[in-house]
């Protein structure tokens, strides 16, 4: 074996330069090799990374007939490799920053990626949908189709509907609400509880009552109602967007009706937002107004001392 690689410090000699490197690591720990490029003076840490750079160095006239398929979109340089490329885009031009094409971007905002994941998905789709009917074709089965919307069903499927159809049948609801309810009964179900986390509207009231030395009561469950604010037999709601969407209406009406009924008047304020001098002075308004009707409010004779009226 040809022995080029030879220690400056001792006879020992090796056949590459790691081996090398690894013998002044053990034996001469004090000593330093040289690790500079003679052609470009970049400082190299090992030997072996000096020997990988004088490969690839672009200085180095033995590197003068290689390919270089690598340019630069700004000044048309060329490189050998593409960590040349992206040093040189790092060090001569500063708007240069990575790889930025896709930071930020999803599905929601660029319809490049939503269109390409939609073309991946249904390529998916379509292959697995082949794939089952020739499987049932070879075996003579017919296809379960789904009996709302005739989507292809797996061969375990029972109840003839797709998961997202089945979901929509009243039997499936009622079914899942019994089992709900015989949660509760056995003991297994704590049934539903209060809300842990205060929105900003309810911290926000609580701060004006009592200001105003007005007694209230958080979260009161009533049937399977958790009223917000409860003064005496006044039920205070502070109503975010989401009560102005139509089912939500429907249900607000549902469970004012049931209160009615339990003795309760209910008494709803909308909020708005206070971040405008505008939106301020309409927050104010509603406040007095309900601190006016708290007033005239006739309260059934056992609940009377419960409310001080307003000081």
């Amino acid at each position: 074996m040809q022995l080029n690689y030879k220690c400056s410090l001792c006879d020992k000699s090796y056949n590459t330069k790691e081996c090398l490197e690894s013998h002044y690591c053990r034996k001469h720990k004090d000593y330093k090799p040289n690790t500079q490029c003679e052609f470009c003076k970049h400082e190299c840490n090992r030997l072996a990374a000096l020997t990988k750079h004088l490969q690839l160095c672009l200085l180095n006239p033995k590197n003068a007939n290689k390919e270089k398929l690598f340019k630069c979109c700004w000044c048309n340089e060329c490189f050998i490799t593409k960590s040349q490329l992206r040093e040189h885009k790092h060090d001569k031009h500063s708007n240069y920053q990575g790889h930025t094409w896709n930071k930020g971007l999803n599905k929601s905002n660029s319809e490049l990626i939503k269109t390409t994941s939609d073309k991946i998905s249904n390529t998916i789709k379509i292959k697995s949908l082949k794939k089952y009917k020739e499987i049932n074709i070879q075996q003579n089965k017919e296809l379960k189709l789904c009996k709302n919307c005739s989507k292809i069903l797996c061969k375990h499927n029972k109840s003839g509907y797709c998961s997202n159809c089945v979901r929509q049948l009243p039997e499936y609801k009622e079914k899942l609400r019994h089992a709900q309810l015989q949660k509760v009964a056995n003991g297994t179900h704590k049934g539903w509880n209060a809300r842990n986390i205060k929105s900003y509207a309810e911290i926000f009231f609580e701060t004006v009552l009592k200001n105003n030395h007005i007694y209230f009561e958080r979260e009161k469950k009533v049937g399977k109602y958790f009223l917000d604010f409860v003064i005496g037999k006044l039920d205070l709601e502070i109503d975010g967007k989401q009560h102005e969407y139509d089912d939500r209406k429907k249900s607000d009406l549902e469970r004012d009706e049931f209160l009615r009924n339990q003795g309760y008047f209910v008494y709803r304020i909308k909020w708005n937002e206070i971040n405008s001098d505008e939106g301020k002075e309409m927050m104010e308004d509603k406040i007095n107004l309900f601190l006016d009707f708290l007033n005239e409010f006739k309260m059934p004779d056992r609940d009377r001392n419960v409310v001080p009226l307003r000081t």
